[in-house]
C-alpha cells in the first residue's frame, strides 16, 4: 500500500511538500508547548525545537528520502524531463523512433517466427508431459514411408496401445487430405486419423457436441462420425449450428460429432487441420487398406508420460520390449532378405511438448541466420544513434555544464541522459512491436503456413531485453560524454573550437568504424544468398521444365476394375496428347523435384557384390521428350513393352557408372529388391538417357532406372500427366479441363507448372535471399547516413581551422582531399575488420549456400565496392560544404 501511494503522489510534488510543511510545523509547536510547560519561556523553547528538527528544507528531503530510495519520484521527474525536450525536438524524437522501430521491429519478426517454429509448446494440457514414439533406425524400413514425421505401421501402433508402460496415456495420429469435390477441380481439406483416445491425451475438450473415445476406433468401423476444427465451422458453416450436419470426404458421407477450441491446430506445427477421423476409418475412405500391413509405416504415436516415469526411462523401456514388439508384428508381406532388419529394429521416445514440425527441418537454419542478421542490423542502428545522441549531447554542453556548476552529480547527469534514451527505446519497442505484427503474417503468408502468434513469456522477455539494450547501446556514451563535461571549459567556449576534440571525432569515428564493418558482413551475405538462390533457379537439372504443366488426375469415383485401368489411362493419354497445341505428354509415378521419390537396391545379374541403391520412375513413352532428357543409346519405351512382355528398363548415365556397366549398356541385366508389393524382378536395359535430378534441386544427379508404367501389375486409381505445349498455362488449363470433362465429370484434378513447383521447392532459399538483402540495404541506408553525421560533424567543428587554413593559402581542393582522406581512413579500417567477420560469418553459413564457396573473393569485393562508392557519396557533401567555407566569416566567429 506504502509503494502504491508513492506512485500515486507521483506528479504531485507540491503538494506532498504542503503536506510535509504543515506536519513538521504541528511536531514544532507540539515541541514548543512541551517545553513551555517544563517552564521555559516562549524564546527559548522556540530556540531548542529549532535544534531539535533542524532546518526545515532539510526535514523536509529527509521525509521524502524514502522516496528519493526508491528512485520513483527522480524517475519520474527524469522521465517528465525527457518528455519536454523531445517536444521541444519533435524532428529528432521522430527519427530516433522510426529508426528503433526499424531495427527492433525485425528482430522481433524474425524471433516471433522463429519462437512459433521451434520454442512454443503445443496449446494443450501440460505439455511438458507429452512424449512421441519413433524408430531409432528409418533406413533399415521396407515399404511404404508416406510421412515426413516419426511413424510406425498400425501393427506396431496396437502393440504399443495394448502395452503403453511409462505412459498413462498414448494416441495414434496421420495427417492426410481428404478429397471434397464431386469431379472437376480437386478441392481437399487437412484432414487427420486420429486414435479413439487422440483429444483425452492431449487434454482438449470440444466447445460443442464430443470428441472421440475408443469405442469408436474400432476395426471394421467405418465412418463413424467427424470431429471438425474451430477454423473449418467457421470457414464452412459460417458459425451455425454443425453437430448432426453431414460432410462428404473421399465421396463419402460421415456427420459431425464434435468441433475443438480455436486454439488448437493439431499436433503438426506450421499445419492446421480441419476435419478428423477414426484410424479405423482408413480402409473405408481409401481404396487400399493400410491396418494389417507390416510394409506401410505411416501412423506417428504420441503419448503422455506416467508422473513417475521420465522420458529416458521410457526409451530404455521400448529398446528393451522392441525385439518382442517388431517379432509379433512380423508379416508374410515383408520382404524376406528385409526380414533380419526389421527384427533388430529398436523403438525410442522423445519430448514432444513442441509437436512435430518439417517447418523444423526446413527453416530452423535459416531464421537462426536470419536473427544474427537482424541482430547486425540492431547494431548498426544502435551505433548510428549513438552517434546522433553524441552529437545532440555536444550541442547540449552549455546545458550540462550549468548543471555541473550547480551541484548536480555525474550520476545525476548520466541518468538524466539514459531516461531520455530509455523513453526512445520504449516508443521505438512499441512502434516495433506493431511493425513486428504485420512483418511476421506478411512472412506466414509468403511462406504459405499456418502458425499459432501468441505472446508469450520468450517474447515478453525478447522485447525487454531488446528495449533495454538499445537503449544502452545508444544512450550510455553520450550519458557519459555529458557527465565528463568539464564546467568551465564549456562555459569560455564561445564558437567553433580551432579543432575538433580527438575523444569526440575518435569515438563517433570508432562507431562508424563498426558500421561500416557490420554493414560489409551484411552486404556480403546478402550477396552470397542471393547468387546462392540465382544458381539453384538456374542450375541444370538435367531436362527443360520450362512450357510443362503438371496435371494430376484421380479417377477413382469411375470404379473402373484393375484390369481394366491401364486401357484408360491410355486412352485418356492420348486424348490429352491429341488437344491442339500440346506437343508431348506422358504419365509418371514420380513427378521430378516434387519431393516423392522411390528407391531399392539392384545388382547386376548373376554378380550380387554389386548391389547398389538406386531411384525409380515407372513412366511411359515420350517421357523423355516431354521433358527434353537427351537418349543417349538404345532406346525410348514403346507400345510393345506390356504387362506380357519381359520388363525392360532405361537407365541413366550415373547409374551405368555405379554399377560399372561401361560401354556395355544396353543389353545388360539388372535385378531389382523385392518390394512388399512385387517380388524379385530382372530388367533388360534398353536405353541410356542423360543425368538429370530426382527428388531436389539441391541434391546431385543420383542413379535412376526407369520402368514401363505399363508393366506394372497394379494400376493406380490415377494419373500424374506432364504435359509439353506451345499455349499459355492459363490456355492450356481449359483445354484440359474440357478434355477431361469430355470423358467423365467424376474425373477430379488440379493442375501445376513443373518451373512453378521447382520455385516453390525453394521457399526457404528465397526468404532468405530476399530479407537478407532488404536488411543488407537497410545497413548501407545507415551507414551512409552515420557517417554522413560524422563528416558533417567533423566540418563543423573545424571551420575554424578549415577557415585558416584556406586563409594561409590551401585550396578547395586540398580541403575537399582532407575531409575525403579521413573518411577513406574509416573505410579501410572498417572494411579490414569487416572482411574478418564476413568471411567468419559465411563459413558458417555454407551449408545454406549452393554452388559457390562462403569465401568467394569476387562477392566480397563486390560488396567493399559498393561500400566504397557509398563512402564516396556519404562524404561528398561535407567536404564541398567544407570547400565552400569562407575565411573571414569562420574567424569573425572566434
Amino acid at each position: 500500500m506504502a509503494l502504491f501511494r508513492r506512485i500515486q503522489s507521483l506528479g504531485k510534488r507540491a503538494s506532498t511538500d504542503r503536506e510535509i510543511d504543515a506536519e513538521l510545523r504541528e511536531h514544532m509547536a507540539m515541541c514548543v508547548d512541551d517545553n513551555m510547560a517544563r517552564g521555559m519561556s516562549r524564546e527559548a523553547a522556540e530556540r531548542d525545537a529549532r535544534r531539535r528538527f533542524g532546518n526545515p528544507t532539510v526535514m523536509r528531503e529527509r521525509v521524502s528520502a524514502e522516496d528519493a530510495a526508491l528512485g520513483l519520484e527522480s524517475l519520474w521527474h527524469d522521465l517528465r524531463s525527457a518528455l519536454r525536450v523531445f517536444t521541444k525536438s519533435p524532428g529528432f524524437a521522430f527519427v530516433v523512433v522510426a529508426t528503433l522501430a526499424l531495427g527492433i521491429g525485425a528482430n522481433t519478426a524474425i524471433f516471433e517466427l522463429l519462437d512459433a517454429v521451434l520454442l512454443q509448446s503445443l496449446p494443450v494440457k501440460n505439455p511438458q508431459e507429452l512424449a512421441q514414439v519413433r524408430v531409432v533406425d528409418m533406413d533399415k524400413a521396407r515399404g511404404d514411408v508416406s510421412s515426413g514425421y516419426p511413424v510406425v505401421t498400425n501393427l506396431i501402433w496396437e502393440k504399443l496401445s495394448e502395452d503403453h508402460q511409462g505412459f498413462s496415456e498414448i494416441a495414434a495420429w496421420r495427417d492426410v487430405g481428404f478429397s471434397r469435390d464431386s469431379g472437376g477441380d480437386a478441392r481437399f481439406v487437412n484432414g487427420l486419423y486420429v486414435s479413439g483416445e487422440f483429444f483425452h491425451v492431449l487434454g482438449v475438450r470440444p466447445v460443442a457436441g464430443r470428441v472421440f473415445s475408443a469405442e469408436d476406433d474400432r476395426p471394421g468401423c467405418g465412418l463413424p462420425g467427424a470431429v471438425i476444427s474451430y477454423g473449418f465451422w467457421q470457414q464452412e458453416f459460417g458459425g451455425r449450428p454443425a453437430l448432426g450436419q453431414k460432410l462428404k470426404l473421399n465421396d463419402k458421407s460421415v456427420e459431425v460429432i464434435g468441433i475443438t477450441p480455436a486454439n488448437f491446430f493439431g499436433v503438426a506445427v506450421g499445419s492446421n487441420f480441419d476435419v478428423a477421423v477414426p484410424v479405423c476409418a482408413q480402409p473405408y475412405l481409401e481404396t487400399r487398406n493400410r491396418l494389417n500391413l507390416s510394409t506401410r509405416w505411416w501412423l506417428s504415436v504420441i503419448g503422455r508420460l506416467d508422473p513417475r516415469w521420465s522420458v529416458q526411462q521410457v526409451a530404455a523401456h521400448l529398446g528393451a520390449t522392441s525385439p518382442g514388439i517388431f517379432a509379433s508384428t512380423l508379416r508374410a508381406d515383408y520382404p524376406p532378405e528385409s526380414v533380419k532388419d526389421y527384427l533388430a529394429m529398436k523403438l525410442t521416445a522423445e519430448p514432444s511438448a513442441a509437436g512435430v514440425s518439417m517447418l523444423r527441418e526446413t527453416y530452423s537454419d535459416p531464421l537462426r541466420f536470419l536473427l544474427g542478421i537482424a541482430g547486425l542490423v540492431l547494431l548498426i542502428t544502435c551505433a548510428n544513434l549513438a552517434s546522433l545522441m553524441l552529437a545532440r549531447t555536444s550541442a547540449r554542453e552549455r546545458d550540462m555544464a550549468v548543471r555541473l556548476a550547480i551541484g548536480a552529480g555525474r550520476w545525476r547527469l548520466i541518468r538524466l541522459v539514459l531516461g531520455e534514451s530509455l523513453l526512445l527505446s520504449i516508443a521505438g519497442a512499441l512502434a516495433g512491436v506493431a511493425l513486428a505484427q504485420a512483418l511476421s503474417r506478411e512472412l506466414v503468408a509468403y511462406l504459405n503456413i499456418s502458425l499459432d502468434f501468441k505472446l508469450d513469456w520468450r517474447l515478453f522477455a525478447f522485447l525487454l531485453g531488446i528495449s533495454l539494450l538499445t537503449c544502452l547501446l545508444f544512450g550510455l556514451a553520450a550519458a557519459l560524454r555529458a557527465s565528463r563535461t568539464p564546467p568551465g571549459a564549456a562555459m569560455k567556449a564561445g564558437g567553433h573550437g580551432m579543432t575538433a576534440s580527438r575523444g569526440r571525432l575518435g569515438f563517433r569515428g570508432a562507431l562508424v568504424v563498426s558500421q561500416v564493418a557490420l554493414s560489409l558482413v551484411l552486404l556480403f551475405s546478402a550477396l552470397l544468398f542471393t547468387q546462392s538462390l540465382r544458381n539453384l533457379l538456374v542450375d541444370d537439372p538435367g531436362f527443360q521444365a520450362k512450357g510443362v504443366l503438371i496435371a494430376r488426375l484421380d479417377f477413382t469415383r469411375l470404379q473402373i476394375p484393375v484390369d481394366r485401368r491401364a486401357a484408360f489411362q491410355r486412352q485418356l493419354l492420348d486424348r490429352i496428347r491429341s488437344i491442339p497445341g500440346v506437343d508431348e505428354a506422358a504419365n509418371t509415378n514420380i513427378v521430378p523435384l516434387a519431393g516423392d521419390g522411390w528407391s531399392n537396391a539392384v545388382w547386376i545379374d548373376g554378380h550380387d557384390s554389386t548391389r547398389q541403391d538406386s531411384n525409380f520412375s515407372s513412366v511411359t513413352p515420350d517421357y523423355f521428350n516431354t521433358l527434353r532428357i537427351p537418349i543417349v543409346a538404345g532406346r525410348d519405351f514403346d507400345d510393345h513393352d506390356t504387362s506380357q512382355s519381359p520388363r525392360v528398363a532405361v537407365v541413366n548415365e550415373a547409374f551405368a557408372k555405379k554399377l560399372g556397366l561401361g560401354a556395355n549398356v544396353i543389353g545388360a541385366r539388372f535385378r531389382r529388391e523385392a518390394t512388399p508389393s512385387s517380388p524379385e524382378q530382372l530388367n533388360l536395359i534398353v536405353g541410356l538417357v542423360k543425368d538429370t535430378k530426382y527428388r531436389g534441386i539441391r541434391r546431385p544427379a543420383g542413379p535412376i532406372a526407369y520402368l514401363a508404367l505399363a508393366q506394372n501389375k497394379d494400376t493406380e486409381n490415377g494419373m500424374k500427366v506432364l504435359v509439353r505445349s506451345r499455349l499459355p498455362m492459363d490456355a492450356e488449363e481449359q483445354a484440359i479441363r474440357r478434355t477431361l470433362h469430355d470423358v467423365s465429370s467424376a474425373i477430379s484434378f488440379n493442375f501445376e507448372g513443373l518451373q512453378d513447383q521447382i520455385q516453390e521447392s525453394l521457399l526457404a532459399e528465397r526468404l532468405l535471399a530476399t530479407l537478407s538483402g532488404l536488411f543488407g540495404a537497410l545497413a548501407v541506408i545507415l551507414a551512409m547516413t552515420g557517417l554522413y553525421g560524422v563528416m558533417s560533424y567533423m566540418v563543423t567543428e573545424r571551420t575554424t581551422e578549415i577557415g585558416i587554413r584556406m586563409a594561409l593559402g590551401a585550396q578547395r581542393t586540398n580541403i575537399t582531399a582532407m575531409i575525403l582522406g579521413k573518411a577513406a581512413t574509416l573505410l579501410a579500417a572498417g572494411l579490414a575488420l569487416g572482411t574478418g567477420l564476413s568471411l567468419a560469418a559465411a563459413t558458417a553459413a555454407s551449408a545454406l549456400l549452393f554452388g559457390l564457396k562462403p569465401h568467394d573473393p569476387a562477392t566480397l569485393a563486390g560488396a567493399a565496392l559498393l561500400l566504397a562508392v557509398v563512402t564516396v557519396v556519404a562524404s561528398l557533401v561535407p567536404s564541398m560544404r567544407a570547400a565552400r567555407v569562407n575565411p573571414i566569416d569562420s574567424l569573425r566567429t572566434e
